[in-house]
């Protein structure tokens, strides 16, 4: 049995020292590229570890879990949102999310066996050791990669060198778009938590070896101050204040805490004074250039509770606390935070994101998730983590005062953002060590005491089959139809006409295939339908039968989406789209009203139904609902600028709205423009009409011409001239 005991520690090594170097993975095979490849790359190695545990367990004692108050936090966790998400709103998407986030229990289920793994086969402080030694490296590999995204954008904005031309082409962008870096997370907020959690563990391996070599002190050193440095490139507010913070909690304990006077107490002292010299220091320049012109320090001078996003996140706040009035035991299970956000919107949301799917605040995602209950289980799990680090047996004050601040500081930023499974992995880790740290009783000592026949012939053998089915089961569905998707969105180039029919013809193939999966990423393959639809109905080269068994297609998969999630207004608002987008005015009308029902303050419901209503030519019901919008945030330029247009038309007699409705349909905005003129040449006194040419300028993006028409009715019309001013004031503040 001695090769089969060490091919299990093999597998669970290898996995174990693999899975820091997940931060790397970018598929562009699949859906979600920076999130997909490397969460089912960890769910695939934690079930090949947790099945080579298994036999571990049976084969050696050394290797069978022991108790903590980490890992009894953690079950009752994880066995707390089980409860949650089956009774909650939509059971199945908890259990499995969906490509874009890859959270739901399954990956809470993942980290407890990740827990128990990683918590008792590194046994020793020498393995402990080279565990956060990799972890730094992974880390000190991903800054480099940072900085060489940081070469070349800064290589094209500043220096102006070609983009696409020579080295620059192959140098890596920033993923999402400007200077903030984000390394191979595609994200600059899940690369300040990365770096922010490595950063303290290299303060800790620097503590911990105080009797390296001069290389390693080194080493140390580089790393520490490349990780900072990426931290503040990522110019993500709450990971740096909360490094900032936890810095000057160490600073605070330290002084406390050391009973020698000396050094130590010294450094201390400088730490406290540093960090409120400097904080000081930067609110006296917080308004000069200097400050202005600097990404990272702009973002932290402008914060304020007028800042666009610090009021988004108390509206959201709101939103999350109206939610958990109406469910506060077990909350609606994870991932169906929109439900709550759709029905309780607050219309200040309007120039935010319209269809949030967290609290960005981790009080309130898990009081949505998984109720109060949910909560306290999650909070318990970091007050045994404090608890952990302060009872260890193997840390000394110095390193339990760094662990606190890394702690605090995780806290700290996760009260304006989210986790993921790079943050998971990083923290599971972290708690896995608390866990090695402060246990020594064996959980179920007798439960693997299994005669050594039944062991090689039985045991082992299920052990290894159940493995291979369980990653099998787990991973395969939504693996394969993540591919199958993004091949099917990505209809490959066509030279000739009938080059690009054959392509399509595969694409509506692949779709279907990718459909029939029927894994956790059906609903978004749906959502991505209509867009793909309409750019093949847009297009006259392509042939009618292609297009109408896309159209049947996407029909069919939307109207199933609604059968399924019934209550969610997003998916009522996206087929009442479709059929808008297909002069199904009737049944365009009937989703937006549902979709009304279930997010009855959310704008763009009521603006396209009142669109829609226009369309249909019901221009009461159009009035009504485009005022209504309005009414709830007079701000939103979008609300207004429908009102005025609906407003414009309402009224004008049967003829002239048939005209102008026609005309309006179809997006004829020049021909509506020449009907009014020549309506106003009749009609030269009727000050309504010059509105709603106005109004027909400022939907195509015209404000010049319709500023110009106004103030030329201001001057024809001299009682209209103080309410055309306010008009022009309207237009000037629009976002047009």
């Amino acid at each position: 049995m001695k090769f089969i005991t060490q091919y299990a520690k093999y597998v669970v090594y290898g996995g174990i020292f693999l899975l820091p170097f997940i931060i790397f993975i970018v598929d562009a095979s699949q859906v979600f590229p920076f999130i997909t490849g490397k969460n089912f790359m960890f769910r695939a190695v934690t079930e090949f570890m947790l099945g080579a545990w298994i036999v571990l367990m049976f084969l050696d004692a050394t290797y069978r879990p022991k108790k903590s108050w980490i890992v009894g936090a953690v079950t009752l966790f994880v066995g707390i949102m089980l409860i949650a998400n089956l009774s909650g709103m939509y059971p199945y998407k908890s259990i499995w999310s969906n490509f874009e986030r890859m959270e739901g229990w399954v990956t809470l289920a993942h980290l407890l066996v990740y827990l128990f793994v990683v918590g008792t086969c590194l046994n020793t402080e020498k393995l402990w050791m080279r565990f956060w030694h990799t972890m730094t490296g992974a880390s000190v590999a991903m800054g480099l990669f940072a900085l060489v995204q940081l070469f070349r954008a800064y290589g094209v904005k500043t220096l102006g060198w070609a983009a696409d031309q020579g080295l620059m082409k192959l140098l890596p962008i920033i993923n999402q778009g400007g200077d903030r870096v984000d390394g191979t997370l595609g994200n600059a907020t899940y690369l300040a938590e990365f770096m922010m959690f490595s950063a303290f563990v290299t303060m800790f391996l620097y503590i911990r070896n105080k009797r390296a070599n001069i290389y390693m002190k080194v080493f140390y050193g580089v790393a520490f101050f490349l990780q900072v440095f990426v931290l503040y490139e990522t110019a993500t507010r709450g990971a740096i204040l909360g490094f900032i913070g936890g810095i000057f909690l160490i600073g605070i304990l330290l002084g406390l805490l050391e009973k020698e006077k000396g050094k130590v107490r010294n450094v201390a002292t400088g730490i406290v004074l540093g960090v409120l010299v400097f904080v000081g220091l930067f609110f006296s320049v917080r308004n000069t250039s200097f400050v202005q012109h600097s990404q990272t320090m702009s973002r932290f001078a402008n914060i304020s509770l007028e800042d666009g996003t610090t009021k988004s996140r108390f509206l959201l706040w709101g939103v999350a606390i109206e939610g958990f009035k109406e469910s506060p035991v077990l909350g609606y299970g994870q991932e169906n935070f929109n439900y709550v956000f759709n029905k309780h919107y607050n219309p200040k949301l309007y120039a935010q994101e319209q269809w949030f799917d967290r609290a960005h605040n981790f009080v309130f995602d898990w009081l949505i998730a998984g109720g109060v209950l949910g909560l306290l289980s999650y909070l318990l799990i970091l007050g045994m983590a404090f608890r952990a680090i302060w009872k260890a047996r193997n840390f000394s004050l110095h390193e339990k005062v760094i662990f606190t601040g890394l702690l605090s500081a995780y806290i700290f930023q996760n009260l304006f953002v989210f986790d993921q499974i790079v943050g998971y992995l990083t923290l599971f880790s972290f708690l896995s060590y608390l866990h090695f740290s402060t246990t020594d009783e064996p959980l179920m000592p007798k439960l693997f005491d299994v005669d050594e026949g039944v062991r090689e012939r039985v045991v082992v053998p299920i052990i290894l089959v159940l493995t291979f089915v369980v990653v099998y089961l787990v991973n395969s569905s939504g693996y394969f139809q993540s591919r199958t998707a993004i091949k099917a969105m990505q209809v490959a180039p066509s030279s000739t006409v009938e080059e690009l029919q054959i392509n399509l013809r595969e694409s509506r193939e692949r779709y279907n295939k990718a459909l029939a999966y029927n894994s956790f990423g059906t609903t978004e393959i749906r959502e991505r339908l209509p867009q793909m639809l309409l750019q093949i109905v847009s297009s006259e080269q392509i042939e009618d039968d292609i297009k109408q068994k896309f159209l049947l297609l996407t029909e069919q998969e939307l109207l199933a989406q609604v059968d399924e999630t019934p209550l969610d207004a997003r998916y009522h608002l996206i087929l009442g789209s479709f059929y808008s987008s297909f002069n199904s005015h009737d049944q365009a009308v009937i989703e937006f009203e549902k979709a009304r029902e279930l997010s009855p303050l959310k704008q763009s419901i009521l603006l396209s139904l009142a669109q829609a209503h226009l369309r249909a030519s019901n221009f009461d019901k159009a009035l009504e609902n485009a005022k209504y919008a309005y009414d709830l945030e007079i701000n939103n330029d979008e609300a207004w600028r429908v009102y005025t247009l609906i407003n414009a038309f309402a009224g004008k007699g049967d003829e002239y709205n048939a005209l102008v409705g026609a005309a309006l349909e179809a997006k004829q905005y020049d021909r509506v423009s020449n009907m009014l003129r020549m309506y106003i040449q009749s009609n030269p006194a009727d000050v309504q009409l010059r509105i709603n040419l106005a109004a027909v300028m400022l939907e195509q993006g015209n404000k010049v011409g319709a500023i110009e028409v106004i103030n030329q009715a201001r001057k024809d019309i001299l009682e209209f001239d103080e309410q055309g001013a306010e008009i022009v004031k309207k237009i000037e503040a629009s976002g047009v």
